[in-house]
């Protein structure tokens, strides 16, 4: 008896020759079965909060890996056939308070982190498995790595879902409190996968500088690398465009919403020392404020043709676009229905090859419009002798890299003269006039460098205004 005990790790026998002892003594015994229910080793939940280890299982054999074996597998299989659903929670007691409350489609590891052997036995079970770690620190890091883990192994129609349990609490815990009607609320807010890659990267560190947001795309980038299947990592890419700039934009409304702070300016001041430096411009809604500093909305609708002209070139040569997606992505566009094509065109050419699907027609079904006779309107982006198809693709992605430093520099130009206009008021006269004759040589040195270039998208404003507000000494008349 004794030696049949030692032979299936009930009782261990010292290396030192000494006594056997019970190495499950003061435990809760559980019996782990294979998916045919035979019963192939066993698990022990300690009692005293003392004991080194919370759970211990038998001795690995044969017959019994724990990084290849799932508590409660058989009727778990048994049961998610009829639901179509697994739920994975961290502990035996998690899986037997789940099968108590009727959720017996539960599964748990053995007391250690989960295994790619037993994430690939989830999928055999049901394509999306839902995971219910314990809702503290631990079974957040455990979710993170368990995001690493499976994004190489993603194929089309297998993931997973996650569900979020209050802090402190575990399944067994919820469902003490709750009943199964708690346990199901919980289960009714699952995340997807992409969801919980998201957060975490988005956690790391407040995006307050375009540093950090660089890092928040490089790790994405890293992250979605590990993605091996193709046609998975091209929808996670499109996905993660569209999060970007969800965030991004609201970050942007969010800063144009808050009161403007007054700063006291002085001649002199560190812009001169430092050279003038145009902001890019932060939002559509407060570009447009540089805009009404125009006599007319010309300044608008040069912005617009700007826009058309680029995005009808980008659309009708769009196989020849991945150097220039990171740029059209950043690139402002302040027309409401080119910026809708501009984000379906990139998200088309994220889910799948250029030459391998027709771009043009499935961004129409998405806009619900033919997207290039939306932009053939302006007769100014029709005529564009680069905005048609077969232009040669050097050629082309020269044009449209000057094309759009021009817009972003151009926009940036008018919000700087839109703030140093509201700042004429409390502005002494020299600093005020050393910026605008700054911002206007920006300008000049813009449209010379893109003539040189012989690089054009539309005839510009010239900065005569500018200059004449000069002439006029417009800022001590505001003095007087």
């Amino acid at each position: 008896m004794l030696d049949d005990a030692i032979a299936a790790g009930l009782v261990i026998r010292p290396d030192d020759g000494s006594a056997p002892y019970d190495r499950f003594r003061g435990r809760l015994m559980f019996p782990i079965r294979d998916p045919r229910g035979r019963c192939i080793a066993f698990g022990g939940r300690a009692l005293s909060p003392e004991a080194r280890a919370k759970y211990l299982n038998s001795p690995e054999t044969e017959l019994f890996h724990k990084g290849r074996v799932l508590f409660n597998q058989g009727p778990a299989r048994e049961a998610a056939g009829r639901t179509g659903k697994l739920i994975v929670a961290e502990g035996y007691m998690d899986v037997i308070a789940l099968a108590r409350a009727g959720l017996d489609h539960a599964v748990a590891p053995l007391g250690t982190a989960i295994t790619e052997e037993q994430l690939r036995l989830f999928w055999r079970i049901a394509p999306e498995p839902i995971i219910a770690l314990d809702g503290d620190a631990a079974g957040v890091r455990a979710a993170w790595r368990l995001v690493d883990l499976a994004l190489p192994l993603l194929e089309p129609g297998k993931s997973l879902r996650f569900c979020l349990l209050p802090e402190g609490q575990d399944p067994d815990d919820l469902i003490r409190s709750g009943g199964r009607e708690g346990m199901q609320r919980a289960l009714e807010g699952v995340v997807s996968l992409i969801e919980m890659l998201w957060r975490r990267e988005v956690a790391v560190e407040p995006l307050d500088t375009p540093e950090r947001k660089a890092a928040l795309d490089q790790r994405l980038r890293k992250a979605l690398g590990l993605i091996a299947d193709q046609t998975v990592r091209n929808h996670y890419a499109a996905d993660i465009r569209a999060r970007r700039g969800d965030l991004f934009r609201s970050q942007q409304r969010a800063d144009a919403a808050a009161p403007p702070q007054k700063v006291q300016r002085r001649a002199g001041n560190d812009r001169r020392r430092a050279g003038f430096q145009p902001a890019l411009p932060a939002t559509p809604e407060t570009l447009r404020s540089a805009f009404a500093l125009k006599a007319s909305d010309s300044g608008a609708q040069a912005a617009r043709i700007r826009e058309a002209t680029i995005l009808l070139a980008a659309t009708c040569n769009h196989d020849a676009l991945e150097p220039l997606e990171g740029a059209l992505e950043e690139m402002t566009v302040m027309t409401p229905e080119f910026s809708a094509i501009r984000d379906a065109l990139l998200s088309v050419l994220a889910e799948g090859g250029a030459g391998e699907r027709d771009v043009i027609g499935t961004m129409a079904r998405r806009l619900g419009s033919d997207p290039l006779e939306t932009l053939r309107r302006l007769p100014q982006a029709r005529e564009h002798p680069q905005a048609r198809p077969g232009v040669e693709p050097g050629r082309l992605i020269a044009m449209l890299q000057e094309a759009v430093g021009r817009h972003q520099a151009q926009l940036a130009y008018e919000a700087e003269l839109a703030e140093a206009t509201r700042d004429l008021a409390d502005a002494e006269g020299e600093d005020w006039t050393w910026r605008l004759r700054q911002a206007n040589a920006e300008l000049v040195r813009i449209a010379e460098h893109h003539a040189a270039k012989d690089v054009e998208i539309t005839d510009e404003t010239a900065p005569s205004p500018i200059q004449r507000m000069l002439d006029d000494e417009v800022y001590k008349s505001k003095k007087r």
